[in-house]
C-alpha cells in the first residue's frame, strides 16, 4: 500500500475494523521501537527457581524425576479463578448476568531462569507444548470447564510481573465472546463454502507469499492482512485441525519450531520487544459442533499503546503495513537502527 495513505480493513471473522496508517510511524516522539527494560531479578530471589519449588505439589512435571524436572506445572498462588461449582448468582436485575468466577489458574514453568521460549532447545520447546497438551486434556475432563486459555506474557509491556520465563493456563466456565464470534463466523463460512475459512486463508497466503515469514513441513507463519498491531503474526498448522488437545506430536514439533523461529526474528529485528503469545483452540465441550475451527497461535509484540481513539471506538490503529512487517521479519541481516526509516515504514 502507499505509505502516505491510510486504509480501513475489516476482519470477516471478528467483524472488527483496523485502521492501517503507516504514515503515523514517522510522528515526532513515536515510540515504536522504544523498550521498557525489565530488571533482571537474580535467580536466588526468584520464586520459580527449582530450589524454592521443592515444597510445591506439582500438577504435572516432565523430566527424569520430580526434583530434576525440565517443565513443571503448579497452581498459581494468586489465581484469577478457583475450582468449585459454577453457579449463577441471584442478582435482582434484568441488566446483568453474574457467575461465580470458578475454574483453574495454573502456571507452566521452564527450568532455566534466563532462557525464554525462543532460546530453548528444540526438544524443550516441544516439551512445553506436550506438557500443556497433557494438562489441557486433564482440565477438559472437568464438567464445568468450557474453554482453556494458554498464553505467555513477556516483559513489562507484555504484563509480566516475574522475570523467570513462565506460561499461564486458565480453564474457564464460559466461552469468551471473541472466541464465540470466531466460531460463529468459521461455521457460517463452512456452511456456505464447504471448507474451512482458515484453510482457505492459508492457501491464499501461500499463493501470494508476500506476508509469509516462515514455513516448514507442517506449519506456516505469516503477518495477517488485517493485523491489529505492528508486527503481529500468526502460526498455523498447515493441515485442518480444530483441537489443539488432539494434535499429533510431529505437528506440535513443527509448530513449536516455527514459533521459536519468529520469536528469534523479533528478538533480533525488533530489538527484543515485550510480547504476548496465546493459543486459540476450539472449546472443550460440544466438540462435534466446532469441527470448522482451526487452532493456531497469535503473537503480538507490545510496541504501541492504545489511546483515546482505540479505546473510544474499538478500532485498533496499526502503523506498520503487514507486508512490510513480514519483509522485516524475513530479512536475514540484523538491523542496527531504531529509526522507522530503516524499515521503509
Amino acid at each position: 500500500m502507499n505509505h502516505s495513505s491510510s486504509e480501513l480493513r475489516r476482519d470477516i471473522l471478528s467483524g472488527k475494523w483496523v485502521l492501517l496508517a503507516p504514515g503515523r510511524a514517522h510522528r515526532p516522539g513515536e515510540t515504536l521501537f522504544h523498550r521498557v527494560p525489565q530488571p533482571v531479578s537474580p535467580a536466588r530471589d526468584c520464586p520459580f527457581e527449582a530450589s524454592r519449588l521443592q515444597k510445591e505439589t506439582p500438577l504435572l512435571f516432565l523430566g527424569s524425576s520430580e526434583r530434576d524436572w525440565r517443565i513443571l506445572i503448579i497452581e498459581n498462588k494468586y489465581p484469577a479463578l478457583r475450582p468449585g461449582h459454577t453457579r449463577i448468582q441471584n442478582i435482582p436485575s434484568k441488566f446483568y448476568k453474574v457467575l461465580h468466577a470458578e475454574g483453574y489458574h495454573h502456571i507452566l514453568i521452564t527450568r532455566d531462569h534466563k532462557k525464554n521460549f525462543s532460546q530453548l532447545s528444540t526438544e524443550d520447546a516441544l516439551l512445553v507444548f506436550r506438557a500443556f497438551q497433557t494438562h489441557y486434556q486433564t482440565l477438559a475432563r472437568h464438567s464445568s470447564v468450557r474453554y482453556v486459555s494458554f498464553f505467555q506474557n513477556k516483559g513489562i509491556r507484555g504484563g509480566a510481573t516475574l522475570y523467570h520465563p513462565h506460561f499461564q493456563i486458565l480453564a474457564l466456565p464460559i466461552v469468551p465472546s471473541d472466541v464465540e464470534e470466531s466460531l460463529l463466523s468459521s461455521h457460517s463460512y463452512f456452511r456456505l463454502h464447504k471448507k474451512c475459512v482458515y484453510c482457505s486463508l492459508l492457501q491464499r497466503e501461500r499463493e501470494e507469499k508476500k506476508r509469509v515469514i516462515y514455513e516448514n513441513e507442517r506449519a506456516l507463519v505469516f503477518a495477517p492482512f488485517i493485523s491489529r498491531q505492528p508486527f503481529e503474526v500468526r502460526v498455523f498448522p498447515k493441515h485442518h485441525s480444530p483441537y489443539f488437545e488432539d494434535e499429533k506430536e510431529d505437528v506440535l514439533r513443527d509448530v513449536s519450531s516455527a514459533l521459536q523461529f519468529v520469536l528469534r526474528r523479533m528478538k533480533t529485528r525488533l530489538f527484543d520487544p515485550d510480547y504476548n503469545f496465546f493459543l486459540h483452540s476450539a472449546p472443550v465441550y460440544r466438540k462435534k459442533a466446532h469441527a470448522s475451527y482451526h487452532w493456531h497461535i497469535e503473537v503480538v509484540p507490545r510496541l504501541t499503546t492504545a489511546a483515546g481513539f482505540e479505546l473510544g471506538t474499538g478500532i485498533d490503529v496499526n502503523v506498520v503495513d503487514p507486508d512490510e512487517a513480514a519483509r522485516v521479519l524475513r530479512f536475514r541481516k540484523k538491523i542496527k537502527s531504531l529509526d522507522p526509516k530503516a524499515f521503509n515504514l
